[in-house]
């Protein structure tokens, strides 16, 4: 091993190494590639060039746009869903087999039909805006989604919101991919919102990692108004679709603390009826049996639960006196685990020049999005004018 070979294994590989990852990642040009001709190829060439190569494509997989919230994969499908100008219900499995063949897709199918699924998911935690419709078992807020039915059961098509965010005047002006000489989906498309904050997004790619919360669209157009006037934005709360829990800001500038509910209903017996946001129901319920049961390490301290799950969740859970004493003096919504964070000091996703950028507050995000949109209206205009 020479001295760079070791230098460049650290820098692919070492935990320690992260943000030398980021500004390796950052200084990548395109073109780069391995000389064929090689017959023996030193490690730390294979790491600078053909490795970075796997890298930067990881991060374009696993990392969204700003402008309209996509990964590649979810991009595929809306472009493939107007392509085929898909009007009526159609089978996930059908809609999966037409975009590998429209779109150019080069992965495996399994994680295609997933995204499908994720698009239409409409549970409490999920998408705050569904873009497809879910007709079947999409998955609920029980397991988090993982319950959906195989793709050959469930039936999906366009949501009726879909083209009025993602309009279809927009189309002519993109920029499309080539994909072996085949045209595919666009760089990324104009929603007339920033998608990427109406339904969040998480994602793990090589050096770089994002979180991002949802908000509520009613806010994020209120914010887009006043800087259409000029004036200062205002801060905005993450939202959940149909949950019902409290959500606070904590001390830390990016960090919201949520809560769900529970109630004393008499002297022995709990009601918990709301859980903290993306909590599902399945790890509460796991959480109580332990408790009921008790184990080698903690003996059992809960008398009796009951599930009673209307349309949200309702657990009825019975303690002795003196557990509900050590209840009340630990908090009722510490020992039930009722609390967890959600933070914005992650926020990354790739500019309108398709760079890695990480944002330092939401409104950030709003203002990149902003004045690329704003130049495509006068664009759509033009064209329109033009023809």
């Amino acid at each position: 091993l020479k001295e760079e070979d070791v230098s460049s294994i650290d820098l692919a590989f070492s935990k320690k190494k992260a943000d030398d990852r980021k500004e390796w990642l950052g200084a990548f040009q395109p073109g780069t590639y391995l000389d064929p001709t090689l017959t023996d190829i030193p490690i730390s060439e294979f790491i600078n060039k053909e490795l970075i190569l796997f890298s930067m494509a990881d991060n374009v997989r696993s990392i969204p746009s700003v402008m309209d919230g996509f990964k590649p994969v979810q991009r595929k499908i809306l472009y493939a869903c107007y392509k085929r100008n898909l009007k009526d219900e159609i089978k996930v499995s059908q809609l999966q087999g037409y975009i590998s063949e429209h779109t150019g897709y080069h992965h495996g199918e399994a994680s295609l039909m997933q995204s499908i699924i994720g698009l239409a998911q409409d549970y409490v935690g999920s998408n705050n805006l569904n873009l497809l419709i879910p007709h079947g078992g999409f998955g609920s807020r029980a397991a988090g989604g993982k319950d959906a039915a195989a793709a050959r059961y469930i039936f999906t098509e366009l949501s009726k919101i879909t083209k009025k965010i993602f309009n279809p005047l927009d189309n002519p002006l993109l920029k499309y991919l080539q994909d072996d000489e085949q045209t595919v989906e666009p760089e990324w498309y104009t929603p007339v919102l920033p998608m990427l904050l109406v339904n969040g997004c998480e994602g793990i790619g090589s050096g770089w990692s994002t979180s991002i919360p949802p908000f509520n669209p009613i806010d994020i157009i209120e914010n887009i108004r006043l800087l259409m006037k000029g004036e200062e934005m205002k801060e905005m709360l993450p939202w959940f679709r149909g949950w019902e829990g409290t959500i606070t800001r904590e001390l830390n500038k990016d960090r919201w603390r949520l809560e769900g509910k529970i109630e004393e209903i008499d002297d022995n017996t709990l009601e918990i009826t709301e859980l903290p946001a993306r909590m599902w129901t399945i790890t509460m319920k796991e959480f109580l049996l332990n408790g009921l049961a008790g184990s080698d390490k903690q003996k059992a301290w809960i008398k009796d639960m009951e599930e009673d799950h209307g349309v949200g969740v309702k657990f009825i859970v019975k303690l002795s006196d003196e557990e509900m004493e050590k209840s009340r003096r630990t908090g009722l919504l510490e020992r039930f685990k009722l609390i967890s964070t959600i933070s914005s000091s992650n926020m990354v996703a790739f500019d309108p020049n398709c760079k890695i950028k990480r944002y330092s507050n939401v409104n950030e995000i709003i203002q990149d999005y902003y004045y690329i949109r704003l130049d495509f209206y006068q664009k759509r205009k033009n064209y329109m004018v033009k023809e």
